[in-house]
C-alpha cells in the first residue's frame, strides 16, 4: 500500500501595511498576533486595504522602524492584494524564553507587540510576487478562491510559468493603493 500524499494548502492571512511588506521583503520574520493557530503550512501574504493613519506617520516618521528598511514612502506600497507566499513554521507564546531562544534581532522586537500572553508567527522561505494579486482579504486565515490558491501553489512549488497566466503580470494601468 502507497503511503498517502499529503494535501496540498495554503491559505491566505491580511497585515496592515507596512507590515504586509515588511514580511515579503524579508525584514519581519515573525508576526505577533493576540491569537495562536495550529495551522502550519503556507500563507499568501495580503496587503489589507486600508492604510489607517497611525500606519502611514509609524511608517513616514523619522523614527519609524520601516523608514529604511522598506526604503520607499507608503503611497507605493500595494494594499487590498497578494503580495507573496510564506511558510508559516510555527506559533509560540511570545516571552523571554522565546526571544532569547530564537535570537530575535532588537529590530524585529520593534515590529510587533511582543508582551505577555502573546503569540509570535514564524515565517520562512518567502517567495515575493512580482506583481500583486488584487483580492478582498478577511479577519483570521480565510480561504483563497480555488484558482489562485491552485496557481499560488504551483508557482510557489516550481509547477508553473506565470508568463502564461493574467494573474502574475503587469495589471494595466491599475494602481493598487
Amino acid at each position: 500500500m502507497m503511503p498517502q500524499q499529503k494535501q496540498r494548502d495554503i491559505r491566505g492571512f491580511s497585515l496592515t501595511q507596512p507590515w504586509a511588506s515588511g514580511v515579503i521583503e524579508e525584514f519581519k520574520k515573525y508576526e505577533t498576533r493576540s491569537w495562536r493557530t495550529k495551522y502550519t503550512g503556507l500563507l499568501a501574504i495580503h496587503a489589507s486595504k486600508d492604510f489607517p493613519g497611525w500606519a502611514k506617520r509609524e511608517h513616514e516618521s523619522e523614527n519609524g522602524i520601516f523608514r529604511e528598511t522598506l526604503n520607499r514612502p507608503w503611497t507605493d506600497l500595494p494594499t487590498g492584494a497578494i503580495l507573496g507566499v510564506v511558510e508559516l513554521t510555527g506559533c509560540h507564546p511570545t516571552g523571554e524564553t522565546i526571544i532569547e531562544y530564537r535570537g530575535i534581532s532588537q529590530q524585529e522586537l520593534e515590529y510587533g507587540d511582543w508582551s505577555a500572553g502573546r503569540y509570535c508567527w514564524e515565517f520562512r522561505n518567502v517567495m515575493k510576487l512580482q506583481y500583486p494579486i488584487p483580492i478582498k482579504g478577511a479577519l483570521q486565515l480565510w480561504t483563497l478562491p480555488g484558482d489562485i490558491k491552485a496557481n499560488l501553489l504551483n508557482l510557489y512549488e516550481g509547477e508553473y510559468d506565470p508568463t502564461e497566466h493574467g494573474y502574475f503580470q503587469q495589471p494595466e494601468q491599475q494602481r493598487l493603493v
